[in-house]
């Protein structure tokens, strides 16, 4: 059996609650009584049926937004008024204050006592009902009917423009048996030349694993210009993700090799991509960056034709604002410090199976980038080296990593992502995820979990283990003010 432990750390102190597991969210709307919604009434003379619109047993709408209840009310008298709230399994109310309530809802009959009110989220509601006798009646009705489910974004989303087209590709997230509603389909927006366009009628279905779409660029348009991309998940009743963007130039390519490569980037003036091939030499890549300080172009740099090449050096791009996408060649071993260090339109890179180093502070500041793809061979990741990216919204821990560094991850996340922290992970380091609002931690195969508060100093740590025999060390500073959970094995 396994049992969901969430950590809450604040500025100050930690809070450990416990919480079961998630519950299968059910489709249908259950009532207080037996039967088809009859309550018991009190003295027997007012009775209110609830049902919702197209219930037929097993063939229950859904909806994202909100749920339609019927009220159907009978009694020897006019009834004088009724009312209804949200409420809670099984506690009753007093008349006169539930009337009174200022969260109450006034319910507007018909001719025939029926009428209906609308909700916005799931849960149990009460309605009261009163006639001109000042007799009454209570009932409760449960909805379950109002999917609000968030939905996975796509992932390895790239855009590329060619022969009139933009050629999209990405990979679906898995969703068999996540939602009742299951993504089927993705809405595609792209802004050029500050126009906002959709996909032919905003929406593509899709099948599952890596897909390949063409969109038609509208003719008259500037190629060098940059293309915006938004895709957007969207499931059986209209639930929307948030959405993954990517951005791409509309230009024609340019070639050249590493020693003419400064040339061509002095003289150009337009966005582009550029592709360099020809035998590594660490000066001539270096100087790439003297070209490219300053310059009012966004560009496309592929090293991946550059032979021998085993390490990006340490500052080599730093402050290259112009670049947006850099592919490198398969032979990267390492990257170095400070490498990538303030390309702050940098929105893709590659990183090759093989690289077993990340440099310090090597994408600080890369504000763009919104996913990066870790390969497992990565056995060091440096101190601050996705410190202030600010925006990443996916990336993911190398399983042959065993600690995280200082600052590594310090401001680098969008609001609210998720992140996965294997099991080869024995130490956090200090200050390793601070300044991410909404980050939660998933930490895998742990079988216990205690903390151990030493002093208001950065000695404070948390203890997790053990894991495969080892225990796994967290100084609390570097989780503060994020939700942590740990995923425990309960034999």
């Amino acid at each position: 059996m396994k049992k969901l432990i969430k950590i809450v750390v604040p500025a100050l102190f930690l809070l450990i609650s416990c919480q079961p597991e998630v519950i299968e969210k059910e489709v249908e709307v259950e009532k207080k009584s037996e039967g088809e919604g009859s309550a018991s009434p009190k003295y027997g003379l007012i009775s209110i049926k609830t049902s919702l619109p197209n219930d037929n047993g097993a063939d229950i709408k859904l909806t994202n937004d909100s749920a339609p209840v019927n009220v159907k009310i009978t009694g020897p008298d006019s009834i004088e008024k009724v009312m209804w709230k949200k409420g809670s399994k099984g506690i009753g109310v007093k008349p006169v204050s539930f009337f009174a309530d200022s969260n109450s809802h006034q319910l507007l009959l018909d001719s025939n006592s029926s009428g209906t009110f609308t909700v916005t989220e799931n849960g149990w509601y009460d309605i009261v009902a009163q006639d001109i006798a000042g007799r009454y009646e209570w009932e409760q009705v449960e909805v379950k009917t109002i999917d609000k489910t968030p939905l996975n974004e796509i992932s390895n989303f790239s855009a590329i423009c060619e022969n009139g087209c933009i050629i999209l590709s990405w990979t679906n997230p898995l969703d068999e048996g996540q939602y009742d509603s299951p993504l089927n389909k993705l809405k595609f927006k792209y802004i050029y030349d500050n126009n906002e366009m959709d996909s032919d009628n905003g929406i593509i279905t899709v099948g599952s694993g890596e897909q390949l779409v063409s969109i038609p660029i509208a003719a008259g348009k500037n190629e060098n210009s940059i293309m915006y991309v938004l895709a957007k998940t969207i499931d059986g009743v209209g639930n929307e993700s948030n959405g993954t963007s990517i951005q791409t130039l509309c230009s024609e390519t340019i070639y050249t090799t590493l020693e003419s490569i400064a040339e061509k980037l002095n003289n150009m003036t337009y966005n582009g991509k550029v592709v360099v091939s020809g035998a590594y030499n660490e000066t001539l890549l270096k100087n790439i960056k003297n070209s490219l300080h300053s310059r009012n172009i966004k560009l496309i740099l592929d090293l991946s034709g550059i032979s021998e090449m085993d390490v990006v050096p340490s500052n080599c791009f730093e402050n290259c604002e112009c670049l947006m996408e850099v592919i490198l060649p398969d032979s990267i071993i390492r990257i170095g410090d400070s490498a990538f260090s303030g390309c702050t339109s940098l929105n893709k890179i590659n990183i090759p199976q093989g690289v077993t180093d990340i440099g310090g502070s090597s994408f600080y500041g890369c504000k763009s980038l919104t996913s990066v793809n870790l390969p497992d061979t990565i056995t060091s990741i440096a101190i601050a080296a996705f410190s202030h990216c600010s925006n990443i919204k996916q990336i993911n821990i190398p399983l042959r990593l065993t600690i995280i560094n200082q600052r590594v991850f310090e401001y680098c996340f969008a609001p609210n992502v998720e992140l996965t922290i294997p099991r080869s992970v024995k130490t956090v380091d200090i200050k390793a995820f601070i300044s991410n609002i909404g980050l939660k931690l998933v930490f895998e195969d742990t079988e216990s979990i205690w903390y151990r508060d030493d002093s208001y100093t950065q000695e404070r740590n948390i203890y997790v283990g053990p894991m495969n025999g080892e225990n796994a060390m967290l100084p609390m500073n570097s989780l503060y003010g994020l939700s942590v959970y740990y995923i425990v094995n309960d034999e």
